[in-house]
């Protein structure tokens, strides 16, 4: 206090109510940074992991990798939805399932040979996309025992061909062209153990 202010007169215990709260206001700043201390800390380390990370986004090119030997997909009940994975050959698989686990969709590589099987809640392969080992699409539906009713195919001279199959392998019907652009059918039932003349899915050479 000032000896020049005549409205003041010398109060040690308002010196030390003073002193009190100055100390309790110190207590307090105190405690408010050791509180946010590891915040801080926290912020100032994650700062240069941040403009780290931010240069790394930004420099990103072709050159980055991620390499693993599966991975999985799992949704909110810890279930497998999709997988990436290599079989007991070595071959690439992707599978995509459905809630109750069963494979519906295959992507997956055999050699020369690549497949898309696309399978029913039962796991019933129901139709299959496929190049072959020459390189020629096919295309297969088939019914709830597994069994081929209906194929489409080009041959190695670029010809289409279709054909309709019986449960116990009878090709029923069929019709395409040939390598000549000429058209053929076949109208009465074939064998599974017959060989189509002229015809089938390899079509006229």
């Amino acid at each position: 206090m000032s000896a020049k202010d005549p409205a003041r007169r010398d109060d040690p215990d308002r010196d030390h109510d003073d002193l009190r709260a100055h100390l309790a206001r110190l207590e307090r700043g105190l405690r408010r940074w050791q509180r946010a201390a590891p915040c801080a800390a926290a912020l100032l380390l994650g700062l240069p992991l941040l403009a780290w990370g931010g240069q790394a986004l930004a420099g990103s090119s072709a050159a980055d990798e991620l390499d693993a030997r599966r991975f999985r997909l799992l949704d909110a009940s810890g279930r497998v939805r999709a997988a990436l994975e290599l079989d007991a050959n070595g071959e690439p698989r992707f599978a995509l399932k459905d809630a109750a686990g069963t494979s519906r969709v295959q992507l997956r590589l055999r050699g020369a040979e690549a497949f898309v099987d696309l399978r029913d809640e039962q796991g019933h392969h129901r139709l299959g996309l496929a190049i072959d080992t020459a390189g020629l699409p096919q295309l297969v539906l088939l019914d709830a025992q597994e069994r081929p009713r209906y194929q489409l195919a080009v041959n190695d001279k670029g010809a289409p061909g279709t054909m309709f199959i019986a449960g116990d392998g009878t090709i029923c019907a069929g019709a395409g062209i040939d390598a000549q652009g000429e058209p053929w059918r076949i109208d009465k039932p074939l064998r599974a153990e017959s060989k189509p003349k002229d015809g089938g899915l390899e079509g006229r050479r």
